[in-house]
């Protein structure tokens, strides 16, 4: 008799042997891993642009918390209005992350070398500005910066189809905000020569609360337009 091979022992009756599993390029031969772009695709990229501007923001964070100290002394000797230099860094913090997260959730937003550079360099001038607030002058510099590029990326959006998923009245919504900005930059290049060429406390105090306001109004904005699109898009 002839002996059972290992392949005879492993098959029971009722049962068929298992199926090694095939190799992408056994079913579809010559395509290449990158050739086509799913769902996980998506998902990493998102994924990726919020952690760069978390990391980003988090460092912006620890920068103005090294001010907690100067402002504390400021406002004891009567400069109060460093405090609203501090609550604008904050806020400005918060808007450039929710900005990032929802566009990546969004937008057509691919990672890129122009992107990612416009990123960190928002990232870098948002720390420079929060390691700032008892400078104004310096303060409203590196925030004309953090607008620019912000103002950058919608650019680069709509030039490269980044809206593409969003429906027309939401498109124009867009073009509005990057007019929105314009003027926001505008006015911090004002202000930055302003109080870097005429310095004064009025001056500080009065561009300090406008600082402000901006802030809110561009959170303000932001919120409105999330709810817009959320509506339109059919987002929970």
């Amino acid at each position: 008799m002839t002996p059972k091979t290992t392949r005879d022992l492993s098959v029971k009756k009722g049962t068929r042997p298992e199926k090694t599993p095939a190799r992408p390029s056994d079913t579809e031969p010559g395509e290449s891993l990158w050739a086509t772009r799913g769902v996980e695709d998506v998902f990493f990229q998102r994924e990726a642009q919020i952690t760069w501007w978390t990391v980003l923001g988090g460092i912006a964070v620890a920068a103005l918390l090294t001010q907690l100290e100067s402002v504390t002394t400021a406002l004891k000797s009567g400069q109060w209005h460093y405090l609203l230099f501090f609550v604008a860094s904050c806020l400005i913090i918060v808007n450039s992350w929710v900005q990032t997260a929802w566009g990546s959730l969004v937008l057509r937003w691919p990672i890129s070398i122009p992107t990612s550079l416009s990123l960190f360099l928002q990232g870098l001038s948002t720390s420079v500005a929060c390691l700032n607030v008892t400078h104004p002058a310096v303060w409203m510099g590196a925030t004309l910066i953090v607008l620019l590029t912000a103002e950058f990326n919608q650019v680069v959006f709509m030039r490269r189809r980044g809206w593409i998923a969003l429906p027309a009245d939401m498109v124009a919504r867009a073009r509005a905000g990057i007019w929105v900005y314009v003027v926001f930059a505008g006015i911090t290049l004002a202000s930055t020569l302003h109080l870097a060429l005429r310095p004064s406390i009025v001056g500080e105090i009065s561009w300090g609360l406008v600082a402000v306001l901006a802030s809110i109004l561009a959170l303000s904005w932001q919120h409105a337009g999330m709810n817009e699109e959320k509506r339109r898009m059919g987002i929970a």
